[in-house]
């Protein structure tokens, strides 16, 4: 299989970003309770979901404040992660975007790849797919003088194996990964 440059840069970039959020996993956690934070617009670097109507935080050991949440706007593109370690967890939820950023609704297509959630500790691997899953996202503030993004965003993702990057789900995976009531604000990398 050939693949062309942009195929590749995207690989790169994915697994660069993916690297950085293992290679700052940590077996520490926050307490940040039972709830979601609140949707807010003003940078203050939160993270929050439903994973299968389990509440889902951000956090876990690191050496870098919020490692483990990161947001980069590139010229086409806008990639958006989080990551959840300790010692009975290593989860990863993303959303890489090929799309320039800006306020509003971004749908999960064949075009809008590499969203997904990574539960590393059981070897479970989901991405949406656009046949048998979808999504979306909204970009409800973009400032690019303080460097804030915020939005909501929900969507399905179903197990897959990715051989070729090592990426085998196995063991007792579910078959879907129901994503839901996610909301994010984060000072993001130009």
């Amino acid at each position: 299989m050939i693949l062309n440059i942009e195929t590749m840069k995207i690989l790169i970039l994915t697994m660069l970003g993916l690297g950085f959020l293992l290679l700052n996993a940590a077996s520490c956690t926050k307490d940040h309770g039972d709830t979601l934070p609140p949707e807010t617009q003003d940078g203050k670097n939160t993270f929050g979901c439903l994973v299968n109507g389990e509440v889902w935080l951000n956090g876990g050991y690191a050496p870098f404040p919020n490692p483990n949440l990161y947001a980069t706007i590139y010229t086409n593109r806008f990639v958006i992660g989080a990551t959840k370690s300790n010692n009975n967890t290593h989860q990863i939820i993303f959303m890489d975007i090929k799309s320039p950023i800006s306020i509003g609704k971004f749908n999960f297509n064949s075009t809008l790849q590499n969203t997904g959630f990574h539960d590393l500790k059981n070897d479970c691997y989901y991405r949406v797919d656009t046949v048998l899953s979808s999504g979306v996202v909204e970009i409800i503030k973009v400032d690019t003088i303080n460097k804030i993004v915020s939005g909501i965003f929900n969507y399905k993702a179903v197990k897959y194996s990715f051989v070729s990057m090592g990426l085998v789900s196995k063991g007792s995976c579910d078959s879907i990964v129901n994503i839901t009531d996610g909301r994010f604000d984060i000072k993001f990398i130009p």
